[in-house]
Formats: C-alpha cells, structure tokens, sequence
C-alpha cells in the first residue's frame, strides 16, 4: 500500500525524532509544522503543535511566546495511563476532546493498544497502526484502507549517509494537508503509547 492520491505528497522531516520537540519541514517549503513544550503546571507535560506555514527559519531554541498562536494541544495529564490527557484542536479556544474519546483501540474487546481510530475536524475516520507496511513504522489509513500518511523513524543502527538529513520523515498524501495538525497530534500520543507500553 501507498498513498492514494495524485498529487505531491508532503514530505516533512522529522528534524530530531523526538516526540516533545522537533520541527517538521517540507522538503518543498509548502509546510512547516513545530513540536515544543509548555510548562502550563508542574509535573504535567504539554505540547504545543505550531502550523507555520512555511520552512522555519529560526532554531528550535526560540520560545513557543514568540510563535504566534498554536494551532494543537497535547495535554498528557499527571497520571500515566493518560485518563486525565485530552487534546485541543483548532488552536486557543478550540475542541477539547479528552483522549479516551478521540483516539480510541480499533477493537472494542481488548485488541492492540497500537491499532487505534480517530474522527478528524473533517468528519472522516483515520486509523494509525506500527509496522503493518515495509518501511514504514507508523502507517495512517482512511476507511477505505488507503495509506493517508506514514511515519518512517531512521533506525539508530543505520549509517548516516548524509549529515544535513535526520533521515527521519513524516509523509502525508496532499489531498489530506488540512489534517496535517491532527495526523501529527496522533502520531505523537501513538508514539508516545507505544514509548510507555500503554
């Protein structure tokens, strides 16, 4: 499977692999998106996802108060099993959705904590799964089976061929550019479940 559409998927790098900061460049300058955290209370960790538009400029050193305004939130609570963590769409003033209503298992009766839906801002149903595809350590598909987006993590033990590249890449099929926010909002708490074995 690859992505369905016809056009020039968007193909971000993943400048770090960190899932609590890191910049997501287009390799053709028509997307930039921003991971970074917030300290809104102690011991409670936060991540701001910034929709800039364009290639970034600057270090991932400048604070989220001179970004402008966000455009996701992921709020992972202070319990670990995330029951008090949510995410808010749509930037300051958004959706609130807490988790257990929006990224939800694919199977109601136990099935792989990996394998999980959620409802867009689109009104459509995407589906994240790990290494279901050659290649590809995250795969995103619509209800259809169609590969929307794929997130493909350099393994540690592969050489580096080229030093300006992480080798780290975030691709999503243009048609589906409007939820970029969304797909990378999931792909981080998918990663992050995985991470912390939830």
């Amino acid at each position: 499977m690859s992505l369905h559409g016809l056009g020039v998927p968007y193909t971000l790098e993943d400048t770090t692999g960190h899932l609590t900061t890191s910049d997501y460049n287009d390799t053709y300058d028509r997307m930039f998106l921003r991971v970074v955290p917030a300290m809104i209370a102690p011991n409670r960790p936060v991540l701001l996802i910034y929709d800039r538009g364009h290639r970034s400029r600057s270090p991932l050193t400048v604070p989220a108060s001179i970004e402008g305004s966000w455009s996701g939130m992921i709020d992972l609570g202070t319990k670990k099993d995330l029951s008090e963590a949510y995410v808010v769409l749509g930037g300051p003033g958004g959706t609130v959705i807490p988790l257990k209503n929006y990224l939800k298992k694919v199977s109601k009766f136990g099935g792989s904590s990996l394998y999980r839906k959620f409802q867009a801002l689109d009104s459509n149903e995407y589906r994240w799964q790990k290494c279901i595809l050659p290649g590809q350590t995250w795969t995103c598909t619509n209800i259809f089976n169609q590969v929307v987006a794929h997130f493909d993590l350099k393994d540690p033990s592969e050489p580096i061929y080229d030093k300006m590249s992480s080798g780290n890449f975030f691709i999503i099929d243009e048609a589906y550019g409007q939820v970029a926010v969304e797909l990378l909002a999931t792909l981080i708490l998918m990663r992050h479940i995985d991470q912390n074995k939830l």
